[in-house]
């Protein structure tokens, strides 16, 4: 989990985010490490490290960072979202989680040749990346 500490994120534990989202009007859902705000339709969501996705494990230094007045906020692409969702779909078997690698990458720009690589890279057929391109139109 990221926190801050001065200008760069560092791991934190999970109460420590709780913590410091409560106040600001977060709760905590599902499982312990998502909160929502009443006044967002998005959730925060402290994953486990490492960051991976699939079998590709993504270096503190290789994420993006987006500089926010309070600090450095450390997040994933859409590419890296669709990643995530497909090696849910694929190992998993969760059918869900390939519908929302569409609901990502038909509202935001995905990396295609990327994917491919790492699909490529992580032993999933291109075909899974196939099916993703054609529910999209």
């Amino acid at each position: 989990m990221l926190g801050r500490t001065g200008q760069r994120a560092s791991y934190t534990t999970p109460r420590r985010a709780a913590d410091a989202l409560m106040p600001l009007g977060f709760r905590r859902v599902g499982k312990a490490r998502q909160f929502e705000h009443p006044d967002t339709q998005w959730y925060v969501e402290f994953p486990p490290g490492p960051l991976a996705f699939g079998e590709t494990v993504i270096a503190a230094d290789e994420a993006s960072v987006l500089e926010t007045e309070y600090g450095l906020l450390r997040i994933i692409t859409p590419t890296q979202s669709v990643m995530d969702r497909i090696a849910a779909y694929v190992y998993w078997q969760d059918n869900q989680s390939l519908d929302q690698a569409v609901m990502v990458a038909s509202r935001q720009d995905v990396d295609w040749s990327a994917l491919y690589e790492w699909a490529k890279r992580d032993g999933i057929d291109a075909m899974v990346i196939d099916k993703l391109k054609a529910q999209i139109g």
